[in-house]
Parts: structure tokens; sequence; C-alpha cells
């Protein structure tokens, strides 16, 4: 089955029922995919096809989830690209991947988003090679998303019709979702999508964003809407946990917390005050949602769940890591809707799993009831508020700053985001002849707000290995 399949589905199981609100905007399926329908036309009078690469840069909203079905409509792949990337970066994305095209949001004009024209195009080229063209076309892929800039380490994970649709199937096993289910979205699309809101819409249910990230805003729209699912970050819970007004969850049957491990403070606070506890899920873009704490979120808090049942699962190099009575190593997977391929450089999964079973580059522990605990990861990369940022590519830009020698970045322990970029820098000269507001307004020209260091120590040198040289990244959390 396609993606595109999925919503003509809904459409004709459900035609006036609300699909999405926004706002004071709401649209039925069969309006939505009028607008689909007609934006795809759009697609196609600018050349855009089967196999074109089309990037999109747009904010949560009706016209996200239009443009993203308009372009597997005319059999094109989606590209998503964070707003919070700056120009140079989307530049560089753009050259990587030698996009088609890429959409951009037009402004606050929802009546231009309603009817589905006037997105403008931004960046159009077209000089990929016949076999790369092929390549898109024979293994049908749909979405190929960059975890973050180019410049660091990420490679870009390929998706296939196929493998969303496998995944839509084996996540709904356990989450149930159906036509009279109402999400509350709080999660940026650009990072959250193919596991969430592409099964949201393909069972018929209703999704409602809320792009203002305010306790009472989320309620309200909560209780107006009577949302019977919650699908948000421990920061949106860390709001919520801390609201002082009178007015509950009663309609919500699943609070589902994802991107970053949840605090149990925040679990705890947000038990008291709403008495409904907060389900964790664990999962990654190459294989989709595989563990999920649904029987015993309350009993079992910290864990990311059991494993759930279209998946397999193994523990290995247990004897690398402290694990005391419990079985404690690298958690590998193996099942449906694993992803395609690698981007950059290209490398198709088959080649880089052993039988079928991926390394998550994750260390974990499970009881003696098969929960699922995460124990540390063995990648390197920092992740704020769901959004994931490579050390390697901060590291880029501060040392081609003029008065830094090298620098070492790594993340900082935080209760709201779950982690902040903080950075050791090593100067050319003396300490004090380097300055860290200058060094922070360089970043702040060449980097997304995220990826600038929250902390900078200035330092005499940075750790490396003996033989390579190389920078021992170890866990430098802040305690907190």
């Amino acid at each position: 089955m396609s993606l595109k399949q999925l919503i003509r589905k809904s459409v004709q199981d459900y035609p006036g029922k609300t699909a999405i609100v926004e706002g004071d905007h709401a649209v039925t399926y069969d309006q939505l995919y009028i607008i689909i329908t007609e934006i795809a036309m759009d697609l196609k009078s600018i050349g855009m096809g089967r196999g074109s690469l089309v990037g999109l840069r747009f904010p949560n909203s009706i016209a996200y989830v239009a443009i993203t079905f308009a372009i597997w409509e005319i059999e094109a792949i989606v590209v998503p690209i964070g707003l919070e990337l700056k120009k140079t970066e989307v530049g560089d994305l753009c050259h990587t991947m030698k996009l088609n095209a890429v959409i951009q949001d037009h402004g606050p004009d929802h009546e231009v988003r309603k009817k589905g024209q006037g997105f403008p195009v931004s960046y159009f080229v077209d000089h990929r090679s016949a076999v790369i063209e092929n390549r898109y076309i024979e293994k049908d892929i749909a979405f190929i998303r960059f975890t973050s800039g180019t410049t660091g380490v990420s490679k870009g994970v390929v998706l296939s019709h196929r493998a969303i649709c496998e995944r839509i199937e084996a996540v709904n096993q356990t989450l149930r979702i159906n036509a009279d289910d109402t999400i509350l979205w709080l999660l940026s699309m650009a990072h959250h999508f193919v596991s969430t809101i592409l099964l949201y819409l393909a069972k018929s249910a209703t999704i409602v964003i809320v792009n203002k990230m305010f306790a009472g805003s989320i309620l309200d729209a909560a209780n107006r809407m009577k949302a019977t699912v919650l699908y948000a970050s421990p920061f949106h819970y860390s709001l919520l946990a801390a609201d002082t007004s009178d007015k509950m969850l009663s309609t919500v049957r699943i609070a589902l917390s994802t991107t970053i491990e949840l605090p149990d403070s925040v679990f705890h606070h947000f038990y008291k005050r709403f008495r409904l506890p907060v389900v964790q899920a664990y999962g990654i873009i190459e294989i989709g949602i595989v563990c999920m704490n649904t029987e015993e979120p309350a009993r079992k808090i910290g864990s990311v769940g059991k494993l759930l049942p279209a998946y397999e699962m193994k523990v290995k190099n247990t004897d690398c890591y402290p694990g005391e009575s419990h079985l404690c190593g690298e958690l590998w997977f193996r099942g449906p809707g694993f992803f395609d391929a690698y981007f950059s450089p290209w490398a198709d999964a088959d080649k880089i799993m052993e039988d079928g079973w991926f390394d998550t580059g994750d260390i974990g522990w499970v009881d003696t009831e098969g929960y699922v605990y995460l124990f540390a990861r063995k990648k390197d990369v920092i992740n704020i508020a769901g959004m994931k940022v490579f050390p390697q590519e901060i590291e880029a830009v501060l040392n081609m700053h003029p008065d830094v020698e090298e620098s070492y970045v790594y993340g900082l322990k935080d209760k709201r985001f779950g982690e902040l970029v903080a950075a050791d820098i090593v100067p050319k000269g003396s300490s004090e002849s380097i300055s860290r507001n200058r060094i922070l307004q360089y970043c702040r020209q060449r980097l997304a707000s995220y990826k600038i260091p929250e902390e900078i120590k200035i330092v005499e040198a940075i750790p490396k290995t003996a033989v390579t040289s190389k920078i021992v990244r170890r866990n430098r959390w802040r305690k907190e």
C-alpha cells in the first residue's frame, strides 16, 4: 500500500468527519483531500513528479499535512526541513540532497494555506543522474529525513511507502487508535510524522494542532475538543504539571511521552496533578516505535515499556556493562517497517544490518518482567526537546573562530529540555584574550538557536586518546 491510499481510505470511510483542527480552522477528510489534490496539481505544473525530492519547510498546520500528502500524490519524495535551521544550513541540505524544490511558509495568511495555493518554491535544481533517480523509484521511496544539519554526522534516513505502512500497523497493535480518537498534537511535524500523524489519519482520527505552548492553551484545547490522546514531550508535561488551575484531562485515555527520557519528578508531579500516568515509548527514525509502557506506567516508572508484539529484541555484549541481576547491554531490534537505506553516503539497510537486526547504539537493561530501561547512549548525539544535535557540527563552527584552537561539545542535562549544549574551548592565546560573548555572537550567525552552547568553559586542553589523538567523548552530563 502507498501512503496516498491511506488518506483516500479515510476519505472514503469518513468523508464528513473532522480530520484536523488548527486554531479556528478545521477541515473534514473530504475537504483535506480536495486541498491535497489542488497542491498536487500545483506541484505538477512546476515540473515535480515521480522520484522528485521536495523539501518541506513549514510550521505545524493543516497545510503541512496537505503538502506532504500532495507530494506523495504525485509519487514524489518528502524531505522535511526544520524551521529552526538557518539559511546556510538549509542551503547545505539542498546541495547535499540535490533537492528539486523546497516549499516554504508563505506567512500567517490562513486563506492561502486553506486553498493550497501560493506556496513559494524557493529552490529548484535538476542535476541528478538517472541511476540515482531510478534508485528512488525502484525502492518506492516516500520520505528522507536528516536528523541534524548536514555538516554533522547524520546520514539521512530513507523510508519507503512499504516501511512506513508496516510500522504504522505494528505500533497500532498497542495504541489502538481509531475513528473515535482525538489527538492533541504538540510536537514539531518536521521531526515527528511517520509513526504518528500518518497513523492518526490512517485510522480516521481527529488531530488537534496546538501551537501556543502554554499550559492554559493546552488544557483549553484538550477540554474543548475532548481529546482522548495526548502526544507530547517531557517539556510539555512539565508545563502541564506546573499548572495551578482546576482544569483536568478527564477525556484523555493515554498520555504519551516521547523524544527524551521523562524525569521521574515530572512523572510524579503530572500524575499528582491530573491522576493520569504518562506512558513512555522508545523509538528512533530508523526503526520506528518498538517499545511502549502502556501496561504498567505507574508501577514501572522510568521504563520505556515492553517490546511491541511485532518486534524482536536482543541484548548484546552483556558482559561489558554493569547489569547486576539485570540483563544489561547493547539493544538490537528486528521487525517490520525498518528503514530502507542511509542517504549520505548511500547504503542499503540490508547491507548494514546483521540478518535484519539493527544496532540502536543505545545501552539498556531489561528486568525480569520484560520491561526495558535505557541506561546510557553509545552515540554522542545531544537531544534537545526532541531535536537531535551532533557535537561535531557545532565543533566545526567553533573551530572556525579565529580565537579558538579547538573545542569539545557535549550535552548538559536539563530538567525542562532533556539536554542543552555545552562546550569546552581551548583558546589560541591566553584565556583572557578570548571573549565568550564574541563566540556566542559568531554561533548565532551560523547555527540554529537550539544548537548555540548554553555554557562555554575555557580549558587548557581537551582529553584525547593516546594512539589516535581523537577526542575522548564521555558522559559529561551535570548531575541535577
